[in-house]
């Protein structure tokens, strides 16, 4: 797995003992730390070219699947060109390697403000920069992976220490009062992801997100309060409405069961 982050750590503790796993981390300390936990982590730099020892190369690309879970990099001069770069390096090495099967993890921010209901075959159309780099980069390992890539697009993506109460919390005029809530817990992005990587399926782009869309003023007034914080305060003369992203034929083509199909559920579980 490139990219041993918030989500790609815990995708290796809960599934370490059902596959041999190598993560990477950016600093010797990082994979130090979980290798500390047991986790097979090593150093990568990806600056934007590949940096990394023989042995670890080696290892990395001997992987059957390999799961790539880096962000667009922020405060770069050139955000695209760099992330473009970064693609270019694992591809290389992905394919001088023996990897079958490809797993990019991508963002529902590849849909624009202005696609309104979003499934797994609408047709992106990024209005932001992250967007369109992510989908350049969708577009990229499809190509050099041909018929051996997957993309998976979690939502926000929260969970037990990213409880969603502490994202708006005490705001003010915050915009998009009737805009559905697209979220995923991290326990369901990891059920998706380790669906999709154990299985072959016809369908090549997958969605993660929760099943119901409670609007955000519902959702996060409930969710700040949970935590007993102030409640954000959105703009009462704003009626957009908002992007709406299904992740049901990914769920129906996986079998993949999300624990957190109604984000509210996830209020519960409060730390």
């Amino acid at each position: 797995m490139i990219g041993l982050g918030w989500f790609g750590a815990e995708f290796a503790r809960q599934l370490r003992d059902v596959h041999e796993i190598t993560g990477t981390k950016t600093t010797a300390e990082g994979a130090s730390a979980l290798c500390a936990e047991g986790i097979d982590a090593v150093h990568l730099s990806l600056n934007p070219e590949w940096s990394a020892s023989a042995s670890v190369t080696e290892k990395l690309t001997s992987a059957d699947v390999a799961v790539i879970n880096i962000p667009p990099p922020r405060g770069t001069a050139d955000a695209p060109a760099f992330y473009a770069r970064q693609s270019e390096a694992i591809c290389r090495r992905l394919n001088a390697g023996n990897a079958k099967h490809v797993v990019f993890i991508s963002s529902t921010g590849v849909f624009g403000a202005n696609q309104l209901r979003c499934d797994e075959d609408t047709v992106p159309a990024p209005s932001r920069g992250a967007g369109r780099i992510l989908l350049d980069a969708e577009r990229y390992f499809s190509a050099h992976f041909a018929g051996r890539v997957s993309v998976i697009r979690p939502g926000g993506l929260c969970g037990e220490d990213r409880f969603p109460g502490r994202f708006l919390a005490g705001r003010r005029d915050v915009a998009g009062r009737l805009h559905p809530v697209n979220l995923v817990h991290r326990t369901d992005l990891i059920a998706l992801t380790r669906a999709v990587a154990e299985g072959e399926f016809d369908r090549r782009i997958f969605h993660a997100v929760a099943r119901e869309h409670p609007n955000k003023e519902e959702f996060y007034t409930r969710a700040a309060l949970a935590l007993g914080l102030a409640p954000p305060v959105f703009d009462p003369a704003d009626d957009s409405e908002g992007k709406y992203i299904s992740a049901e034929k990914s769920k129906q083509a996986t079998g993949a069961a999300f624990r957190y199909d109604d984000p509210f559920a996830m209020l519960a579980d409060v730390r």
